[in-house]
Formats: structure tokens, sequence, C-alpha cells
């Protein structure tokens, strides 16, 4: 997180199996916000935005 500038994006593609909802919750925790932009076929594609 503290190589991440204000305003800064990440961007995750995870597969469920792989963990896709921790993945979602740990975002949640460290960057206080955590979209699910898109879900298909066991795929999550998750975006944070660092404040």
């Amino acid at each position: 997180m503290e190589h991440l500038n204000e305003n800064g994006s990440l961007w995750v593609i995870l597969q469920k199996k792989q963990g896709a909802p921790s993945a979602k919750k740990k975002m949640e925790e460290v960057f206080g916000n955590c979209e699910i932009v898109k879900r298909d076929k066991g795929y999550y594609l998750l975006h944070s935005v660092k404040r």
C-alpha cells in the first residue's frame, strides 16, 4: 500500500477457487473499499482505490 499513490487504483483478477472472496475482504481492510467490477465463469475482477 505504501507504493500506491493517493487515489491510485489496484485491479486484481482472481478465480473464486484462488481466494477471490478472501482477497476482496483483505482489500476492504487495507483500502476501506473494494468493488466487484465483474464476475464471470468463476473469475472476479476486483478494484480498490487508495484514499
